[in-house]
């Protein structure tokens, strides 16, 4: 999913902004837009009542992003200009990456699997 931003840039405090405008990626007017739903949304009670009357999509499934559109478009949504690493959770290596990459920095397991991960490489 990508998205459109309105107002300018700090409108509701740095990083924040409001997004008016949900699409999936083949959406021409969106398809080279700089956003992206990145999976994890806080939603508002409204997104029940969307959710009840949104059409099945994809596979016969109801569609929270469908969903989110509708949001988008009709009261708005509020969106968060992410800084940091961004890892592909819909990708096996995404998520394998994430664990290994977060082990690594975790307080209690780091070392120790710093060190594995050295004995394990020389067998590579």
């Amino acid at each position: 999913m990508s998205g459109g931003r309105t107002g300018q840039e700090g409108d509701r405090g740095g990083d924040v902004f409001r997004l008016a405008v949900m699409s999936h990626r083949n959406h021409l007017a969106l398809r080279f837009s700089l956003f992206s739903i990145l999976g994890r949304c806080l939603l508002t009670p409204e997104i029940y009542g969307i959710l009840e009357k949104t059409q099945p999509g994809a596979g016969g499934e109801i569609q929270l992003t469908d969903a989110m559109a509708v949001l988008a478009r009709t009261g708005g949504m509020t969106g968060v200009d992410f800084t940091g690493k961004r890892y592909d959770m819909g990708n096996k290596l995404g998520v394998m990456e994430a664990q290994v990459e977060t082990a690594l920095k975790h307080p209690e397991i780091g070392p120790a699997f710093r060190a594995y991960l050295k004995e394990l490489s020389k067998t590579l």
